[in-house]
């Protein structure tokens, strides 16, 4: 993943549409009519509806890859994106279902070129702007443990209105960890000086040592690790992936060998298709590396098998090499892509030993200190 969005979004001109003036801040976009045949319907709406006409094979009219064309150019015309409007539009959720990756998707769709790699361009502008930010609250963001959560936050009371460092508990071993990342009004972690940020679309280990521990993904983030927040896989179709997370998430289609991982690819429990897996663009990424051999890195979280995942947080356990890619059937009779990885000879062997007892005090301070 890159840190900046340097290319553009293609022309009116070069996919046959018009070029037509676009709302370009929140106020002005909450109120457009992006569909003239329904002007209140939001771009989300108006994604979501163009989604399920595709999953039943059905093509778009040019009128609605018009509404397609003008929702990205609005939101790749944004400057910044703060973490509201991405939030009150659900950007990150319209460019990934461009992409091919909806979670609720019931079957395969693909939307026509180039929206899938213009959508890649904005997410990546999105990214780029909040400026490696996580929510604090929020239960896919909250950090990566199998514990129950922290308290939380008394009605009524005021939330924290300016950005802060984290507590000085007087230990440098938590300063350490948590270098270089701040809370903002205690809902959200960023990365506060992305320039000294570890970019992650590096193949290899990208400096990092097996049994390396993070409490929080955009600690991993911030190293290197892995080149998202929430998703498992990271990299491209064209690139091939660089890392992927092992979670737990689909523990009823993946299994974990230690060294032999059987990993399926993203939004593999939604298909119904019978006949065609969901091919999203996270899942292309694990065929092109499987098409050169690539080794991605390996990362585990708690809530996998946790006779390989570690307690609380998350764990570099060492390169493995995409070595098969296999059709199954998913609970719903939906077809899905299984991989399966190898880990790499020659390797330090997998540290059960992280988080140590101190790693995981430090977590539960954390979790309990936001």
């Amino acid at each position: 993943m890159s840190t900046t969005a340097v290319d553009t979004l293609s022309t009116a001109e070069d996919i046959g549409l018009q070029s037509q003036e676009v709302p370009t801040d929140l106020a002005t976009i909450r109120g457009f009519a992006f569909d003239s045949e329904n002007p209140k319907k939001p771009p989300k709406g108006i994604i979501a509806s163009l989604t399920v006409k595709l999953i039943n094979k059905k093509p778009l009219t040019v009128k609605e890859r018009q509404m397609v064309f003008n929702i990205l150019r609005s939101f790749y015309s944004i400057d910044p994106i703060t973490s509201d409007i991405e939030s009150n539009f659900q950007i990150r959720w319209i460019m990934s279902t461009i992409m091919g990756e909806s979670p609720l998707a019931k079957g395969p769709y693909e939307y026509p070129d180039p929206f899938p790699q213009d959508a890649a361009i904005v997410l990546a502008k999105v990214e780029n702007d909040l400026s490696y930010e996580e929510s604090i609250g929020d239960e896919a963001d909250e950090p990566i443990s199998s514990t129950t959560a922290g308290p939380k936050r008394k009605r009524g009371s005021p939330r924290r209105s300016v950005p802060r460092d984290l507590p000085d508990y007087n230990d440098p071993a938590l300063q350490g960890i948590m270098h270089n990342i701040v809370n903002v009004c205690g809902r959200r972690r960023k990365i506060l000086d992305k320039s000294l940020a570890r970019p992650c679309d590096v193949v290899g280990s990208n400096g990092l040592e097996v049994g390396q521990w993070w409490p929080f993904r955009i600690c991993a983030l911030r190293d290197g690790a892995h080149g998202h927040t929430m998703g498992g896989i990271a990299g491209g179709k064209d690139t091939g992936a660089f890392s992927i997370v092992v979670a737990g998430q689909y523990s009823d289609l993946d299994k974990d060998k230690g060294n032999t991982l059987y990993y399926s690819g993203s939004n593999s429990h939604a298909n119904k298709d019978a006949e065609n897996p969901h091919v999203t663009s996270a899942t292309k990424a694990l065929q092109r590396a499987l098409a050169i051999r690539r080794s991605v890195r390996v990362l585990r979280a708690a809530g996998g098998d946790p006779r390989w995942c570690p307690s609380k947080g998350l764990r570099y356990d060492g390169l493995y090499t995409v070595m098969e890619e296999a059709v199954r059937e998913n609970h719903v009779g939906g077809m899905y892509l299984r991989y399966r990885l190898v880990r790499d000879p020659g390797q330090p062997e997998i540290d059960m030993s992280r988080p140590t007892q101190q790693e995981g005090k430090m977590f539960d301070r954390l979790k309990t200190s936001i």
